[in-house]
């Protein structure tokens, strides 16, 4: 029977110790990321005519919203949460053949009251800001097209600060660069 010499088991629990302190730091550390992911997310979706999709469970009609949509021109419009949007009815995200992609990252689905006129029409895609209690200065909004969906994201200087896709189903020109 092999028995370990004593600086051998010494070896192995410190070995074992800064294992245990390496994995530690890096849970926290990665903790510490998503926590901050998770703030933007509350305050920032996306959205597809009229349906936002937001992890933010807590938003009751009326309450305000900032579109940032980026089609022909950039344009700020003010919007209100008009509903929660719990089937395809007025919310593509939702249809059968996307719904289970869309519905992965647990966020809800909201219809939102677009403001539109005959010379600016609703945008048809657009970030979404909450317009309480989260400031947006200093923040770009991109989104740009996959073979499958819709990237979005929101920026800060050189940081990316949220993030979001929307997965259409079918396929489509992709405009995305890859880095």
């Amino acid at each position: 029977m092999f028995l370990p010499s004593i600086n051998t088991l010494t070896r192995l629990i410190i070995a074992l110790s800064l294992s245990s302190t390496l994995l530690t730091s890096c849970v926290t550390v990665e903790a510490t990321a998503k926590s901050k992911r998770s703030e933007a997310s509350q305050h920032i979706g996306w959205m597809v005519k009229g349906c936002m999709a937001i992890h933010n469970h807590d938003l009751r009609a009326g309450d305000p919203v900032v579109i940032h949509a980026r089609d022909n021109e950039f344009r700020d419009l003010k919007g209100t949460i008009s509903s929660r949007a719990t089937d395809a009815k007025g919310c593509d995200p939702l249809l059968e053949d996307r719904k289970s992609v869309n519905l992965l990252t647990g966020a809800a689905f909201y219809h939102v009251a677009v403001p539109a006129s005959p010379t600016q029409p609703a945008p048809e895609l657009a970030i979404v800001t909450l317009d309480k209690g989260f400031s947006t200065r200093g923040l770009d909004y991109h989104y740009c097209f996959t073979s499958k969906g819709v990237n979005f994201s929101v920026v800060k200087g050189s940081d990316a600060i949220w993030q979001g896709y929307y997965f259409v189903a079918t396929q489509i020109p992709a405009t995305c660069k890859l880095l």
